[in-house]
């Protein structure tokens, strides 16, 4: 019995072992092949010259996708002309179950998957989620990239059939994890820097301070104010989202061949700021210390964030990338601090985030529950008909062409990418 528990831990070691060989730094790898069908269809041959253009159209009536739409059900408009794609296919997952129009090439649907993960605390239930995403989502032939806040992983080809499940679950838990708590343990501190300085602003005792881990002498207000202000900015620098390094990312996808996931979770941010009675009251006590109410009003300005994203550029930079993101707002209650107001910080990065998703066909969700939330993401990104439009060198050329998409029936909503360049 001694030697088949032996065996049976050294077993699962070389599997945790090799699990985690699987998970390597970020490299996309662009190889691929056709999914056949099972069942065969007679065409008419296409001779195809240039490449078409792909457009996946998902089709719902409520909850319900609309799965028996044909060809000459969809109204296409790019710019304000009407185009009649040449072929269409219906997909589920990896399986053709349809095609209808012209033989063309099997569309290639390899499925890469990309888990982003712009957390500030590691949430409980990531755990279930990161569990359902390997058992009943990851298919065999998917590629598989993780990120979190501080590195890529890539799961390896050929993971899925030589790691068992469970295995490659229990090591995708633990980079998650330790890499969440690791890359924001600045952010975290800044994040308790500040609220020790609002507490003193808003006048808790020294004493008091020094047991939350504050200083306890008395600096004064002018020395709270400054450092209250430089650790805003170099909280906002560590959250900021670079425009240029979207727009490349967007760039790396379009260059991906197959069907492309991103499902982007997102964290509801709360900072801390000065009671606005608090706020008052000190403006009119020092209202004969200029020093001091310039200080005040430049602490105003640190609780406006304004919009400086050019969100047109990225939408069509994320539209042409044929990638569909879903953008997943893990919602949660504003923590109740003595002395403080925790103000919600996220409505920059929300809008922006959901402008992109509905660029690209996607949907933003907002959930408590991250299993709840991957798991209807996946289930909307499942199903979809893949439609093909012959390209129009002479009028698409160079410009960023828009795509509107109609359906002859009525009460249906329409989720496609917002548009494409050649």
């Amino acid at each position: 019995m001694k030697i088949r528990r032996k065996k049976r831990n050294l077993l699962f070691y070389l599997n945790s072992l090799l699990a985690c060989l699987f998970f390597l730094a970020f490299e996309v790898k662009t190889d691929s092949k056709d999914i056949k069908t099972g069942k065969e269809q007679e065409f008419k041959p296409r001779q195809e010259t240039t490449r078409l253009i792909p457009l996946a159209v998902r089709v719902f009536e409520g909850n319900h996708f609309v799965d028996d739409l044909g060809l000459d059900d969809f109204e296409i408009s790019v710019g304000h002309r009407l185009e009649k794609p040449v072929s269409l296919f219906l997909i589920d997952r990896k399986q053709i179950l349809r095609q209808e129009g012209e033989s063309i090439s099997s569309p290639d649907l390899t499925r890469h998957i990309i888990i982003m993960m712009k957390m500030i605390d590691y949430h409980p239930q990531l755990a279930q989620a990161i569990e359902d995403l390997f058992i009943n989502e990851i298919l065999v032939g998917d590629t598989l990239q993780i990120q979190t806040p501080m590195k890529n992983y890539m799961m390896a080809a050929g993971a899925l059939e030589k790691v068992p499940r469970p295995v490659l679950i229990k090591n995708a838990l633990e980079l998650v994890r330790k890499d969440i708590l690791q890359g924001n343990m600045l952010y975290n501190s800044l994040l308790n820097e500040l609220k020790r300085f609002v507490r003193r602003i808003s006048g808790v005792s020294a004493f008091e301070t020094e047991e939350l881990g504050g200083i306890s002498e008395d600096l004064g207000l002018p020395f709270l104010f400054q450092n209250y202000r430089v650790n805003m900015q170099k909280l906002e620098a560590l959250r900021r989202i670079d425009e240029n390094q979207l727009i490349q990312f967007a760039s790396q996808m379009q260059k991906i061949p197959g069907q492309k996931f991103i499902f982007y979770f997102y964290q509801r941010e709360f900072l801390p700021e000065i009671n606005p009675a608090k706020m008052n009251e000190l403006l009119s006590m020092y209202q004969d210390e200029p020093n001091i109410i310039g200080e005040l009003q430049d602490l105003f300005q640190q609780f406006h964030r304004p919009l400086t994203f050019n969100t047109p550029r990225l939408e069509e930079a994320f539209a042409c990338s044929e990638a569909q993101l879903n953008f997943l707002f893990l919602n949660k209650d504003a923590p109740k601090i003595a002395g403080l107001v925790m103000r919600e910080r996220s409505e920059d990065i929300f809008k922006l985030m959901s402008n992109i998703a509905r660029a690209t066909g996607g949907i933003t969700e907002a959930s408590q529950n991250p299993e709840a939330a991957l798991k209807k993401a996946f289930a909307l990104a499942s199903k979809y008909y893949l439609l093909y439009l012959e390209p129009k060198e002479e009028l698409w050329a160079s410009i960023f062409n828009p795509v509107t998409v109609k359906v002859k029936r009525e009460n249906i909503a329409i989720m496609t990418r917002l548009g494409f360049s050649l």
